[in-house]
């Protein structure tokens, strides 16, 4: 965990842009430049342009589309960023890098 944000928003969505300037503050304030390479997040942080946005900054992002608890996949989020993300994580590179967001 490099940085925490506390909102009086309830979903995450729309806070992935905000949590990694924030990460990147912080690695800044202790020394480490240099760009992201792997963003690890929960289903919560699913926000399609900011995905795009960091991933066109060079960082691989993993955020599964679908929360843990949910049977099957979330209606109309199919095709596209969602399945290829569902394919990622299905690796087993892909499940061992997310693995660590449990940590």
């Amino acid at each position: 965990m490099i940085a925490a944000e506390v909102t009086l928003d309830s979903p995450d969505f729309g806070h992935l842009a905000p949590m990694i300037a924030a990460a990147e503050t912080e690695l800044a304030g202790a020394g480490i430049s240099g760009p992201l390479e792997i963003v690890l997040a929960d289903a919560g942080y699913w926000h399609h342009v900011q995905i795009e946005q960091v991933t066109g900054r060079g960082a691989v992002v993993l955020i599964p589309p679908d929360a843990g608890k949910r049977q099957g996949t979330r209606p109309g989020w199919n095709g596209g960023l969602y399945d290829f993300m569902r394919r990622v994580l299905a690796t087993d590179r892909g499940g061992e890098l997310y693995a660590n967001a449990k940590a």
